[in-house]
């Protein structure tokens, strides 16, 4: 088993990798764009048919004609019932497609005599894991983007190539910011009278009308300070 592993320290197989682990996980996450969509899917078509023929060196064609197979399979609509069912993430794409050369590369570099790389068993099996992890990492669904803003929360999913640039406006009128403060301030004394009538016997607990006057002025000065920010 070791002796076939070695395969997996072919330079052009660890490039691969690390190119596909490095955009899945960082570089479409800053860039987001229509070079880190399909750069993952040019190194990963080389990585899952290579690491897959390592394994079963007797399978080499059919691996290599499966992955072509179940790629188109992958990026068409055809596979949402599967994607759904099992939980993963992809973005239906047939122009991606275009990668499936790569198939051919990894075919070509198997086909080629074995070279013997002077490498530790360990580290065979720490890109052994590290394959096996980057097509988990690859089928995860990204989380949105979130933006904080005091009291603001925006949650964005971009399921295209494309960077999106969004310009929002937050500011709330008089009427608005009056409406929404006496919301929390109604919200924030239910809360306070629901917890000490709850826990009253459990910690002595006695409402004191001086708390609303609290609450009412800790939300008013914090309405205060977003209305200047």
């Amino acid at each position: 088993m070791i002796k076939n592993l070695n395969r997996l320290a072919h330079p052009v197989f660890l490039i691969s990798l690390l190119i596909l682990l490095l955009d899945d996980l960082f570089l479409k996450t800053v860039f987001h764009n229509y070079l880190t969509g399909k750069l993952s899917d040019f190194a990963g078509l080389v990585v899952f048919p290579f690491f897959w023929s390592v394994l079963f060196p007797k399978r080499i064609k059919e691996i290599h004609i499966a992955t072509v197979l179940f790629f188109c399979f992958w990026k068409s609509h055809f596979s949402e019932s599967f994607v759904d069912l099992f939980g993963f993430y992809r973005i239906v794409d047939f122009s991606d497609t275009i990668a499936l050369v790569s198939v051919l590369v990894s075919f070509q570099l198997l086909k080629k005599d074995p070279i013997v790389y002077k490498v530790q068993p360990v580290f065979l099996k720490f890109i052994f894991l590290l394959s096996s992890f980057s097509f988990i990492a690859t089928t995860r669904e990204p989380e949105p983007y979130k933006f904080e803003n005091g009291f603001l929360y925006l949650n964005l999913k971009n399921d295209s190539d494309q960077k999106i640039v969004i310009d929002i406006d937050c500011k709330f009128s008089e009427e608005e910011i009056t409406f929404y403060k006496n919301q929390e301030i109604k919200t924030a004394l239910t809360s306070h009278k629901k917890f000490i009538s709850e826990h009253e016997e459990e910690y002595k607990l006695v409402y004191d009308p001086l708390d609303s006057v609290r609450i009412v002025k800790e939300i008013s000065d914090e309405w205060q300070l977003r209305k200047k920010k």
